[in-house]
């Protein structure tokens, strides 16, 4: 058994006393609370940050699943053509097929994309994989400008990216407008032999009444 000395005892009953002290302890335990506190407040603030960073960077993302359906509902290309169309292609003319398919797919409702929807949807659709922070920067080069619009970190095709992405796709262009100029031109010609006709019966009728006459 190990002795201790006057001084030694003196600071041992000390400590003993401190440890057995409900005020202490209290105190000690209030400290380690609020310590707990503020870790988890500053937690918190943490994954506040990174909310509203995604919010910031990447925006509102819609459902891809619907697109998917909608575009293939379409059956504006064969099964595969969309993965030999865009296979070879550069990563700005990828992003640009993307957003018109899905414009193309419904309307309005996909007229402002985030760059992951339109990486998501090239996967899905035509099992065609990009990076969407590769994407993003490709859809933002000068070699995108004037087909598409960067709006607060979203990306719209415009009319001459439709055209574009209509041309990979090699589809015809619309001829709504050659179409109803036609019967419109056609008119008169069809107007002038239906005169004749009126007016010979007349005519007949005439030379047989001063015949009978």
């Amino acid at each position: 058994m190990v002795g201790l000395r006057a001084a030694g005892q003196d600071h041992a009953y000390k400590i003993l006393g401190e440890v057995y002290d409900d005020n202490i302890a209290q105190v000690a335990l209030d400290s380690s609370r609020a310590k707990g506190g503020k870790s988890t407040s500053a937690g918190e603030k943490q994954e506040e940050g990174e909310k509203k960073s995604t919010s910031r960077a990447g925006g509102k993302r819609i459902q891809v699943g619907p697109l998917i359906v909608a575009w293939k509902s379409l059956n504006l290309l064969p099964e595969g053509a969309g993965h030999g169309i865009l296979k070879d292609r550069p990563l700005v003319d990828r992003g640009i097929f993307g957003l018109w398919a899905i414009r193309t797919a419904v309307g309005d409702a996909g007229k402002v994309i985030t760059a992951y929807s339109v990486a998501k949807f090239l996967f899905d659709a035509f099992e065609i994989k990009v990076d969407e922070r590769h994407l993003a920067t490709a859809l933002t080069s000068n070699t995108a400008k004037g087909k598409v619009m960067v709006l607060d970190s979203k990306f719209q095709i415009l009319p001459p990216g439709m055209e574009y992405a209509v041309s990979m796709a090699n589809l015809p262009a619309q001829p709504a407008a050659a179409a109803t100029a036609e019967p419109i031109a056609s008119e008169p010609d069809a107007a002038e032999p239906d005169d004749d006709p009126d007016d010979e019966p007349e005519a007949e009728g005439e030379e047989k009444g001063e015949v009978e006459a």
